[in-house]
């Protein structure tokens, strides 16, 4: 971790512009920055290669904001970044303003039953991305915190959930397919009602705009609102 006393701008944790090759067992690879005001600081950025083997790995990036600044990035991912067959756990995080993971190319987790979260507690999004991310073949959880219900995710990427029965958390502009697992479920933290778009243009598929933003469903089976929850069925029935 690097901690700056007083204000800092434009500051990097973690710097990987390499290729990062991690053994068997329990892995983790951390980049994190703390100062009083500051923008434009990154936690973890990789613009090259990490590979993670077999064990339960953690990948973490994280900046903290003890005053004020904006554009702070936790994890930023613009090279490949893959993980074993365990479970592993990837996070981003800023505490302030900002964006806790930005993926511009790929994010790739294996068999296990992986974590991928990304989170602000400040103005931003917790998720950014305009790439792919695919998740492996057992349970995986997705989650997004950003400043508000709908400000999750952004970016107008795909996220492919693989199989298994898989969990969504969060809202925004994202293309989501749960694949080949039958009990997908998303988790969106508000109600449906009047005020939400429903679209449908074929089977177990689902468009929900809600503030302005569409989020985009295919072969997810389960949605829970805070009213109440429904199957892709259902929201079928109501467009």
């Amino acid at each position: 971790q690097v901690s700056i006393t007083g204000n800092g701008n434009g500051n990097i944790g973690l710097d990987n512009s390499g290729s990062v090759a991690m053994g068997g067992s329990i892995d983790t690879m951390s980049g994190a920055i703390s100062v009083n005001d500051g923008s434009n600081n990154i936690g973890l950025l990789n613009t090259n290669s990490i590979v993670t083997a077999g064990g339960n790995d953690n990948i973490f990036g994280q900046v903290t904001v003890n005053g004020i600044g904006s554009n702070n990035i936790g994890l930023d991912n613009s090279g490949s970044l893959s993980t074993g067959a365990a479970s592993d756990v990837i996070e981003g995080q800023v505490l302030g303003d900002g964006i806790g993971i930005r993926n511009t190319t790929t994010i790739a987790t294996g068999g296990g039953m992986d974590e991928l979260t990304g989170s602000v507690t400040g103005v931003g999004f917790g998720i950014d991305n305009s790439g792919s991310i695919e998740m492996g073949g057992s349970s995986d959880t997705v989650t997004a915190i950003g400043d508000s219900l709908f400000t999750g995710f952004t970016g107008g990427g795909t996220i492919n959930l693989g199989a298994a029965n898989d969990t969504i958390i969060g809202f925004g502009d994202q293309t989501i397919d749960g694949a080949s697992g039958n009990g997908d479920t998303a988790i969106l933290g508000f109600d449906l009602d009047a005020s939400i778009t429903l679209g449908s243009t074929r089977n177990n598929a689902i468009d929900i705009t809600a503030n302005g933003t569409t989020m985009s469903f295919n072969r997810v089976e389960e949605f829970v609102f805070t009213n109440g929850t429904f199957t892709v069925g259902d929201l079928i029935d109501l467009v």
